[in-house]
């Protein structure tokens, strides 16, 4: 009886000190930096890479919970197109796109971890597009 009374004891001290610990203790409340980084010109027809790198802090962010493109062609996001990312290393998330179509394009990528979603965007053309369009773009902003 000694025995039971002194293991419950026990139990009961370790379970009193665990209940101390924050399971958020070591996680940063810094917010998640995200950089998206695409070439500004792309060919038309063949596939590239979007690629994000994602930190927090100086640290790499590797255990990103999603990380999706959303991408669309200027002034048709209702046609957007989504794509999920790959894991590649040093925070770096990767996926491969092929556009069939010339124009003036915005990606955004769909970014969570660490208990944050952070959404930036980015444009790039695609094929031959004229510095006037590229004008008109830069000049609705």
């Amino acid at each position: 009886m000694k025995r039971l009374m002194t293991t419950s004891l026990l139990l009961l001290f370790l379970t009193a000190c665990s209940a101390d610990e924050d399971p958020n203790e070591n996680l940063s409340t810094e917010i998640i930096d995200v950089h998206i980084q695409v070439q500004e010109e792309q060919p038309v027809n063949e596939p590239f890479t979007l690629q994000t790198q994602v930190m927090q802090g100086d640290d790499f962010v590797e255990d990103a919970h999603e990380v999706l493109y959303e991408v669309w062609q200027n002034e048709q996001r209702d046609d957007a197109e989504f794509i999920e990312a790959s894991h590649s290393q040093d925070g770096i998330y990767r996926a491969e796109i092929e556009l069939e179509t010339d124009g003036v394009y915005i990606v955004q990528a769909h970014v969570t971890a660490r208990d944050m979603h952070v959404m930036p965007t980015q444009e790039f053309f695609v094929g031959e597009v004229s510095e006037e369009e590229k004008k008109a773009f830069y000049d609705e902003d």
